[in-house]
């Protein structure tokens, strides 16, 4: 899920729970864009914000802050993730090449 923050977000946030597992976020993609705000009715005018954004998993788990460290890569492509639309826009292209080729091999 792409999010966004003011400020430059860690790669990895980890939150102890009290049960001792940990809330983590998992971040990766990070980077600052211009986002342009729709003009206003009193100056008509357009304001350009700097954000951060990123692409985030949220996972909990009992590994420690080291070990989601050590396993990043893993953790952040885990089958249980959301495909980005970039990642959707690939299978969905994959997948017409495919059937276009083996509709042009039938005829």
């Amino acid at each position: 899920m792409q999010v966004y923050y003011d400020a430059e977000p860690t790669k990895i946030k980890y939150e102890k729970l009290p049960d001792g597992t940990a809330n983590v976020y998992l971040r990766q993609n990070i980077k600052q864009v211009a986002v342009v705000s729709p003009k206003t009715s009193e100056d008509n005018a357009e304001t350009t914000k700097t954000v951060w954004t990123a692409d985030e998993k949220n996972i909990q788990t009992s590994l420690t802050e080291e070990e989601v460290a050590a396993q990043f890569d893993t953790l952040i492509l885990d089958g249980d993730s959301e495909p980005s639309i970039g990642q959707r826009i690939t299978a969905l292209e994959d997948a017409v090449s495919a059937l276009t080729e083996a509709l042009s091999t039938e005829s």
